[in-house]
């Protein structure tokens, strides 16, 4: 009897360590089976003014390396690119989610009027080459007021408030 006790004892903590192996190979291994769809998205607005400052933003929602931006014609470009990242870590009944973003972002202003096409940049994750796609900007005369989307004038009659 005493035998068979022990048996059962060892033969339960094989399963217990296979158990366990099995959960930590589900969890970190399969991250990569069951990751999300690499894409690597540009932004910006479709129609700015001469003189106006604006963003132009690629995400992508993985590690990158050798980010490739074409040259971008009819626009200065004031400031990037500079990267920041965001990582969101979901868990709902027992399902873990996890995102991250990497965003880079230029400061560019518009020179001229006119339609101007930003052709796609490259990145690669992982070995593999992604594009974003083109992105098409009209720049129109300005009004004479000035405009910044990049950041807070300070100018108080600009800003609606409530109380």
């Amino acid at each position: 009897m005493y035998v068979f006790q022990r048996d059962n004892k060892e033969l339960k903590d094989k399963q217990m360590k296979s158990f366990i192996i099995i959960l930590l190979l589900c969890v970190f291994g399969g991250s990569k089976l069951f990751a999300q769809k690499t894409e690597f998205i540009a932004s910006a607005p479709s129609v700015v003014e001469v003189g106006e400052q604006f963003r132009l933003s690629f995400v992508l929602n993985a590690k990158g390396e050798n980010l490739q931006v074409p040259t971008i014609k009819g626009f200065d470009l004031l400031a990037g690119p500079s990267l920041s990242t965001s990582s969101n870590i979901t868990i709902i009944n027992g399902d873990m989610k996890q995102n991250q973003e990497y965003t880079y972002t230029y400061i560019l202003e518009g020179q001229e009027e006119g339609e101007f096409t930003i052709e796609p940049a490259t990145i690669t994750v992982d070995g593999k080459e992604y594009k974003s796609q083109p992105l098409k900007i009209k720049v129109i005369k300005g009004s004479g007021k000035p405009r910044n989307n990049t950041q807070s004038s300070g100018d108080v009659s600009d800003r609606k408030s409530v109380v």
